[in-house]
């Protein structure tokens, strides 16, 4: 996985492990300003991990206060948090030094620490979400965990530096020539002399000084990143004094007819859903959990992943990097009605989010699309209006990948026209219908798509299944056994794949998460079961169902 501060020639430091955690379930944190004077009943929290997975605040979804001393070194200093649910204040040596609204994107504070010494970090985190107000909503179809979610790392930099390094390209024709710009911020005062290497080979020297800066260089000959045959590249940029790095990968994104294609060649997809979610870490999934489900996902035949319903955590993507996989990034926008959508301030915290989802992950290869939204009320033109603004604003951050959302409003949407390709939530045999109504589904959408003036784009089946109880199984297939559950994909994946206007599926879900409370009462042990694993990644019968569909699938379009 690649690391922070790789090529650095500066200290990093892992901030995480055992900070001081005081629950403010009386909102008096502020007033009392527990920022200089912390309480003296505080108890110890791990950091990355969610509050909610200590017994005594497991339903808990207020206000709760961080406390971490550290020793740092003279001079400049970066502190970066990967993530911190759901909106917090960081307080720095008992000043406020930043407000962040959005549990799933980072952000860093810069510094400049006067002497050798101890200093303190207090973090205001607020797990409260709302139907008005917050990103995500209440009504949502996950459990939200409070707390320092992700990592929290301190890199020492030294007097003059260069940081938020990404890398922008257009591949010739013949895809063998990238032309390309490293665009990159420098810090301090004066000129410096930077030397742009990769692999080891320098490209070029050039002159820097504070601002924004750029170099523009042409690799010829180059390694393309291609689907489950991934070609990374490691760009550094390199002084008497300094150095930063960023790894990417080269590939074209396109649409041609009914398929997604990746450098030029007709990719169906094969995928699953999947929420960072796991019972004994809730959001802050360790490194080697977030491999082993990797490798289980691989395993079943997958070439993409959805990241439902938020961006993922940097360790994930940069596996996904590595092993060749695409992945769908999306926003926490799960069920938003009209009214929301007319909410100036939602509004607002929806664009930034956009907008911190792209930046912070735009170089990693294994994303092809950026999600808008899911399931939200997309047959109206308030929402229509958001849907065109967040497109609009996501295309000029990024221009070089495609954008998409996932609706279950499906005859009544109006929105699908912003889309590169249309997605679509179902769930035949499971709410309603019998899956067998897959078989018509399709006639009538395309006509309505035409209805619409929608050309013939790819149709992506983003969310569809049924529940499985791990362990239930019986000779008469009842819901929520095994059997059942299989009997829907394979039905449904079958259908799927004699229609040639889809491109793609996507199986809800990987693996079987918790809800938010509210929703414990109707769901079987308190948990979404459509997971084709179980909470503990257990493969239920359904799992080698797709795994021998999904291989079929890939056999036949080799």
């Amino acid at each position: 996985m690649y690391e922070y501060g790789i090529k650095r020639q500066a200290a990093t430091q892992d901030l995480g492990g055992a900070w001081l955690f005081k629950a403010d379930k009386n909102n008096i944190g502020k007033k009392e300003a527990w920022e200089n004077t912390f309480p003296n009943d505080a108890i110890t929290m791990p950091v990355p991990s969610c509050w909610n997975n200590t017994p005594a605040y497991y339903d808990y979804t207020g206000v709760g206060y961080y406390k971490k001393e550290f020793f740092a070194k003279k001079g400049n200093a970066k502190i970066i948090f990967e993530g911190v649910s759901n909106y917090c204040t960081v307080y720095l040596d008992g000043e406020e030094v930043l407000i962040h609204k959005g549990a799933y994107t980072g952000f860093c504070i810069y510094t400049n620490f006067k002497t050798d010494g101890t200093h303190t970090l207090v973090v205001r985190a607020d797990a409260y979400v709302d139907d008005e107000n917050t990103v995500p909503n209440e009504t949502r179809d996950w459990k939200v965990y409070g707390g320092i979610i992700r990592p929290v790392y301190l890199i020492s930099l030294p007097e003059f530096f260069v940081d938020d390094l990404c890398v922008h390209y257009t591949l010739s024709e013949d895809l063998h020539t990238a032309n390309a710009v490293l665009e990159f911020s420098a810090y301090g005062e004066g000129i410096h002399a930077y030397t742009l290497f990769t692999d080891d080979k320098a490209l070029k020297t050039i002159d820097v000084q504070a601002g924004k800066n750029k170099i523009a260089f042409t690799l010829e000959n180059i390694r393309l990143w291609n689907v489950l045959a991934p070609q990374l590249y490691t760009f550094s940029l390199e002084s008497d004094t300094d150095a930063a790095s960023v790894r990417t990968g080269f590939r074209k994104v396109a649409v041609n007819g009914r398929r997604i294609e990746i450098n030029n060649k007709p990719v169906y997809l094969r995928g699953v859903n999947r929420h960072e979610d796991h019972p004994e870490w809730g959001h802050a999934l360790p490194l080697h959990i977030a491999k082993k489900d990797m490798d289980i996902i691989v395993n079943m035949g997958c070439n993409m992943i959805r990241g439902s319903h938020y961006p993922n955590s940097r360790a994930f993507l940069d596996l996904c990097d590595e092993y060749g996989i695409l992945f769908w990034s999306e926003l926490p926008l799960w069920y938003y009605k009209e009214k929301q959508a007319a909410n100036e301030d939602i509004v607002n915290t929806i664009l930034k989010m956009g907008h911190e989802m792209i930046v912070q992950n735009y170089n990693h290869p294994s994303i092809f699309t950026w999600g808008l939204h899911n399931e939200c009320e997309t047959s109206t033109k308030t929402f229509l209006r958001l849907t065109e603004k967040m497109a609009t604003q996501y295309r000029t951050d990024d221009p070089s990948r495609l954008i998409t959302y996932a609706s279950d409003k499906v005859f009544d949407d109006i929105c699908f026209k912003v889309c590169d390709f249309i997605c679509v939530n179902r769930y035949p045999g499971w709410y309603g219908d019998e899956v067998e109504e897959w078989e018509s589904f399709f006639n009538k959408f395309n006509t309505y798509l035409k209805e619409q003036n929608i050309p013939e784009l790819p149709i992506m089946i983003s969310e569809f299944g049924g529940g499985g109880i791990y362990g239930q199984s019986s000779f008469e297939s009842p819901k929520w056994s095994e059997q059942y559950q299989c009997e829907i994909l394979e039905k449904s994946m079958e259908i799927f794949r004699k229609h040639p206007e889809v491109g793609g599926m996507m199986i809800w879900q990987y693996c079987d998460i918790r809800v938010r409370t509210a929703q414990a009462m109707s769901r079987p042990r308190t948990f979404n079961n459509k997971g084709l694993v179980n909470e503990y990644r257990q493969p239920k019968m359904a799992y080698y169902t797709a795994k021998k569909l999904y291989e079929q699938m890939a056999k036949e379009d080799e």
